[in-house]
């Protein structure tokens, strides 16, 4: 057992998604993962207003800039209160800086007037 958290993208098309439906797909395109990644679990956990095991939380573009500069704020080992920061059991810094490029690489690549971005964990 452990968390997975993932970042899917979905249309906003009513049409798309009815014919997704029809053609029994979700719809839902994986765009990032992570395997116990406390941290980015329990921001977007709380940044979408909490979200129960295997439920989607919807992520506006604003919330997604702001989860971007905490995981950033992580890689440089300070908290969101500004305290020093301990690298957790299974991700280093430079884990971190990586994440902010390709976050910064999805929020650049979602068309926000036509996809939503959600988040998703499984515990």
């Amino acid at each position: 057992m452990g968390l997975d958290t993932f970042l899917f993208r979905k249309t906003k098309d009513t049409t798309q998604r009815i014919l997704n439906a029809l053609e029994d797909k979700d719809g839902y395109e994986e765009v990032m993962c992570w395997r116990k990644a406390y941290r980015v679990d329990e921001w977007l956990n709380r940044g979408c207003g909490g979200v129960e095991n295997c439920e989607y939380g919807l992520i506006s573009k604003e919330l997604f800039i702001k989860f971007i500069e905490y995981v950033g704020t992580c890689a440089k080992g300070v908290s969101d209160e500004g305290k020093a920061q301990f690298e957790d059991e299974f991700y280093k810094d430079s884990d971190y800086k990586n994440w902010v490029i390709e976050l910064t690489k999805i929020l650049n690549d979602t068309d926000w007037e036509t996809q939503e971005l959600y988040y998703h964990a499984w515990w």
